[in-house]
């Protein structure tokens, strides 16, 4: 009798629902999408500065000892300030490239906040009296220590926490 299945849509209703679905996953995107653009946002200002600022104290240190050689009888004591502070202070900021890696693969507890200002501290300090010290941990572990602080302000899952800590 040409009468249609309670199941089946004609195509304007079947278009008027895919119109509705789609309306729908926007509105649920929306605010994923924005959590997502005000993190990408934020970790990149946060690495991009301290990079920025990491890279020009370099220059700056690295000029100043040039200037000053006698600065390189100031070792001893550098490493010396540097290993107290960490042994007092930061123990949590010492676990370096392992801790970040081991916070990516077994997730405990943020990435100490105490790790980007020690790092950088420890690194430039180390410049300035003529020892040797890489710049691709601090480069690394500063944007990491601070992206990590973001977890909690923005609610991050254990794998949107790993997708932050690998920026």
């Amino acid at each position: 009798l040409g009468l249609m299945a309670p199941t089946e849509l004609t195509k304007s209703e079947d278009a008027l629902m895919n119109h509705i679905n789609k309306k729908k996953q926007i509105q649920l995107a929306g605010p994923w999408l924005m959590k997502w653009v005000l993190l990408i946002v934020s970790v990149g200002l946060l690495a991009g500065s301290a990079s920025a600022f990491f890279l020009h104290a370099l220059d700056w240190v690295t000029e100043t000892r040039n200037q000053h050689p006698g600065l390189i009888f100031g070792l001893p004591l550098a490493g010396l300030l540097i290993g107290l502070l960490y042994y007092y202070v930061g123990k949590e900021a010492s676990a370096g490239n392992r801790g970040i890696v081991q916070e990516f693969y077994k997730p405990q507890k943020p990435v100490s906040w105490r790790m980007a200002p020690f790092v950088l501290f420890g690194t430039l300090l180390t410049h300035l009296v003529g020892g040797s010290a890489g710049r691709e941990g601090t480069a690394l572990q500063m944007p990491a220590s601070l992206a990590d602080r973001l977890s909690g302000p923005f609610k991050l899952s254990i794998i949107e926490r790993r997708l932050v800590l690998s920026m």
